[in-house]
C-alpha cells in the first residue's frame, strides 16, 4: 500500500513539474493526465502535449456515448459516427490533424493515385510552445474537444423513441451547454468526456409532429488508439463464409480496372508453444446487472471459449464481472464490456472498433436493455407454453431465464469475434429432428447460433414433448466451427451447412434466409408454430390470470400474439415466388440465382390457401 502512495505521489510530482515548464501554465491551476499525450486542463482551457514521435503515426478515432439523461433517445455505447483513421503533422508551427482516406491499396507507386487521393484537414491547432527538450508541442485543442457536431449527436436513430422507424426525432443544440466532462490517457490511447444539451422533437412518419419538446443530456467520449506499429496480416473476406469485413479499393497496373478488395474483420491471437492464446479477449461484465441475468451472460462467452478450445485454440477468450476497480473502463474502446442499460428497448446492440486497413478488431462492446427481460417472458409463453409447463408464468423461473438470455447474447458475443448473421442456419436441419431429443442434444436446433433463432417451438408446439429435446440455441453450432475456423485458421474445414445473408426487412425472397424461422420445411414448420400458438391463446387466462389481475400484461401482449402469427406466415409466402440465393466464387458449378422450385411453390400456396 506504501509502495502504490509513493508512485501516484511521485507521478503527481512528475506532472507537475512537466506541467510547469509551459509558460502557458505559470501561475494557473492545472489539472492533468498523462500516457500517450498529456491532457491539461487550465481555465476551462483544454490543452494537449503531443510527442513529436507520435507524428505521422496512425490512430482510430471515433466517439461513444458514455452517459444520457434519457436512455429512451439514446443509449450506452452508441456510435455517432463510423470510428476512422487520423495523423498528426507538424507544419508551419501548427500541428495539423489528418483525416487518413486509407480507403485504396495500390500494388504499384502511383503519383496520379497519390494525388487523387490526399488526405483531408480535419483541424490546425497552433503550436503554443514547444517543450524544453523539444520532444513535444503543446496546442490549445479547447475548440476541437468541447463542440457538438455530428460525431457528438447522441440521438440514436434506433433508440426505443424511435418506434422502430416510425417517429422521426431531431435534437437543437442548445448553446452555451458544452461541458467538460474529464479525460484519460493511457500507453496506447486517450480520451476526453464533453456534455451537451438538445432540445428533443419528434414527428410520427415525419410529418405530425409533437408539441413537447423535452431536453436530453449526454456524455459523449471522444477517443484515439494508436494502430499497431506491425499491422495484422489480413485474411480475405470470403463471400460464402458469414464475416464482417473492411473494404479497400485495389488498383493495380496489370488489370483493366479497380477492384474491390474486403478484409474480413477478426481478432489478432496469436498462440503459445503451449497452445494457449497468449493474450485472450477479455469481455468485462456490468456489475449493474441483476443477479438472475450474470450467469447466462457469463456463460455466452465460455460457449465461444468452448468453441475456440474445439478448433485448436485454448483460452482465448475470458469473461470477468466489472467491479470499477481494475484498469479499464466502459469508455475506453480497447477493453471489451457488456453493459446493461435501462431501457424499455427489447433488443441487445453491439459494436466493433476494427483497423480500416487490415479488419483487425480492437475491441467491442455489448448493451443489452432491461426490456431484454420482458422480450424473453413473451417469447417463452408464446412460443414454448403449449408443451412447457416452464413457461406458462409471468415470472420466469431464474435458470431458465439465464439460459434464455444465454441463447439471445450468444449471437452478439459472436458479432463481436468477426462472425455475421447467418440467417441460413436454421434451415440446414429437417423439421421432424427438431422434436427428437437424439438429434437436438447433439446438433442443437440450428446449425449456427448466427442465425436469429426463436425458441423451438417445434418440439414445444402441444404437451407432447420428448424429454430432453432442446427449447434453444445456446451455444455455437457446426457452421460456426467452421466459419470460425477459417476466420481464425482452426482444424474444421469442411461443413454441410451453409450461410445465408440477412435480408432486409421490406425486401426479402430467399425462403433459406428468414428471421425466426426453424427446419427446412416453412409449411410444416408453420403448422407446427400455429398450432401451438392457437392452444396458448386458449388457455393464457387459465395459465397467468392470477398473475395479471388488471389484465395489464394480457393487454400488451395482443400485439406480440399478432407479429408472432404475421412472423409464421412470412416464412410461407416468401416461398410462393422467391429466389434463392446463392453466392459464388469462380470456379463454383451452382447458380447464383434459382427459383424455389415449382412444387414446392405450389404446396405452399395451396397451404397458405
Amino acid at each position: 500500500m506504501k509502495k502504490m502512495i509513493m508512485i501516484c505521489i511521485a507521478l503527481s510530482l512528475a506532472l507537475s513539474m512537466h506541467s510547469a515548464e509551459y509558460k502557458a501554465f505559470e501561475g494557473k491551476k492545472v489539472t492533468s493526465t498523462r500516457g500517450l499525450v498529456g491532457l491539461h486542463e487550465v481555465e476551462s482551457k483544454i490543452y494537449m502535449e503531443v510527442p513529436l514521435s507520435l507524428t505521422g503515426k496512425r490512430f482510430l478515432t471515433g466517439t461513444v456515448v458514455e452517459q444520457c439523461s434519457d436512455m429512451l433517445e439514446s443509449n450506452i455505447g452508441y456510435q455517432p459516427v463510423e470510428p476512422y483513421m487520423v495523423s498528426f503533422r507538424e507544419s508551419c508551427g501548427s500541428l495539423i490533424l489528418y483525416r487518413l482516406t486509407g480507403s485504396y491499396n495500390a500494388s504499384a507507386q502511383d503519383n496520379n493515385l497519390s494525388a487523387s487521393n490526399i488526405n483531408t484537414v480535419e483541424r490546425m491547432f497552433e503550436i503554443k510552445e514547444f517543450s524544453s527538450d523539444s520532444s513535444s508541442v503543446l496546442i490549445d485543442a479547447t475548440s476541437y474537444f468541447l463542440s457538438h457536431d455530428k460525431s457528438m449527436d447522441p440521438i440514436d436513430p434506433k433508440a426505443f423513441n424511435a418506434a422502430e422507424g416510425f417517429v422521426k426525432r431531431t435534437g437543437s443544440y442548445i448553446p452555451k451547454t458544452t461541458l467538460l466532462h474529464g479525460f484519460t490517457a493511457g500507453e496506447d490511447c486517450f480520451s476526453v468526456s464533453v456534455s451537451n444539451s438538445y432540445k428533443m422533437k419528434a414527428a410520427f412518419l415525419g410529418i405530425f409532429a409533437s408539441d413537447d419538446q423535452a431536453v436530453l443530456t449526454s456524455v459523449v467520449r471522444r477517443n484515439f488508439v494508436l494502430l499497431p506499429e506491425v499491422p495484422m496480416t489480413p485474411v480475405e473476406y470470403d463471400v460464402k463464409v458469414g464475416t464482417y469485413s473492411v473494404s479497400l479499393e485495389d488498383y493495380d497496373h496489370g488489370k483493366p480496372k479497380s477492384s474491390s478488395v474486403k478484409y474480413a474483420t477478426r481478432w489478432r491471437l496469436d498462440v503459445g508453444e503451449d497452445g494457449a492464446v497468449t493474450k485472450p479477449v477479455i469481455f468485462y461484465v456490468d456489475d449493474s446487472f441483476p443477479d438472475t441475468w450474470k450467469t447466462g451472460i457469463l456463460a455466452s462467452v465460455k460457449e465461444w471459449n468452448n468453441a475456440f478450445q474445439k478448433i485448436g485454440f485454448d483460452s482465448a477468450l475470458q469473461a470477468r464481472m466489472y467491479t470499477g476497480a481494475e484498469d479499464v473502463a466502459p469508455s475506453d474502446i480497447r477493453s471489451n464490456f457488456i453493459m446493461y442499460n435501462l431501457s424499455p428497448a427489447e433488443k441487445i446492440t453491439d459494436n466493433r472498433w476494427c483497423d480500416p486497413s487490415t479488419g483487425e478488431i480492437l475491441g467491442a462492446g455489448i448493451v443489452v436493455n432491461h426490456g431484454v427481460s420482458e422480450l424473453i417472458k413473451k417469447n417463452l409463453l408464446l412460443q414454448t407454453s403449449a408443451g412447457s409447463k416452464d413457461s406458462r408464468t409471468m415470472t420466469v423461473d431464474s435458470v431458465l431465464f439465464a439460459r434464455a438470455l444465454k441463447s439471445m447474447l450468444v449471437r452478439h458475443v459472436g458479432h463481436c469475434l468477426g462472425l455475421s448473421d447467418n440467417m441460413a442456419g436454421s434451415h440446414a436441419y429437417p423439421v421432424d429432428s427438431l422434436s427428437r431429443a437424439s438429434f437436438t442434444s447433439k446438433y442443437g436446433i440450428s446449425s449456427s447460433v448466427m442465425d436469429e433463432l426463436p425458441f423451438n417451438f417445434i418440439a414445444y408446439s402441444s404437451d407432447n414433448v420428448e424429454d430432453g429435446v432442446m427449447m434453444m440455441q445456446d451455444s455455437p453450432g457446426e457452421y460456426d466451427l467452421y466459419a470460425l475456423s477459417r476466420l481464425y485458421g482452426g482444424t474444421v474445414d469442411k461443413c454441410k451447412a451453409y450461410f445465408g445473408k440477412r435480408q432486409k426487412l421490406t425486401d426479402f425472397y430467399d425462403p433459406r434466409s428468414m428471421s425466426f424461422d426453424l427446419g427446412d420445411d416453412s409449411a410444416a414448420s408453420v403448422e407446427k408454430g400455429l398450432a401451438g400458438l392457437g392452444a396458448v391463446i386458449r388457455r393464457l387466462n387459465e395459465w397467468i390470470s392470477e398473475e395479471d389481475p388488471d389484465y395489464n400484461f394480457r393487454e400488451g401482449l395482443q400485439e406480440a400474439v399478432v407479429l408472432q402469427a404475421y412472423e409464421y406466415m412470412k416464412q410461407v409466402f416468401v416461398n410462393v415466388g422467391g429466389i434463392y440465393v446463392s453466392p459464388k466464387e469462380e470456379g463454383d458449378l451452382h447458380n447464383t440465382y434459382a427459383s424455389v422450385p415449382k412444387d414446392v411453390q405450389r404446396r405452399h400456396l395451396l397451404w397458405a390457401l
